[in-house]
């Protein structure tokens, strides 16, 4: 939807830090180049300014791509655990 694929290259050991920065690189490019594509992508997945924020104060020492691509992370396990959680239940 956005343009963006995260490759992965079935390193489960891996996993998170090929994700991690992939994701890192393209948030960069997009505060750079295009921010209002950004803003879009950060609306479909549900991250708001206010959690952005609050992210920054806990955590001064990254840099605002990397904070990104860090809750972008977080956010999309979340949902499939999630999922999982609520998939599983229904068999019960």
């Amino acid at each position: 939807m956005f343009g963006m694929e995260v490759y992965f290259t079935g390193n489960v050991n891996m996993a998170y830090e090929e994700v991690y920065r992939q994701l890192s690189g393209f948030v960069e490019a997009l505060i750079i180049y295009d921010f209002h594509k950004l803003l879009a992508l950060l609306y479909q997945i549900d991250l708001n300014e206010e959690t952005i924020i609050q992210a920054e104060n806990e955590y001064p020492d990254l840099t605002r791509h990397e904070l990104i691509a860090e809750l972008i992370v977080y956010r999309e396990l979340r949902k499939v655990a999630y999922r999982n959680l609520y998939k599983n239940q229904k068999g019960i």
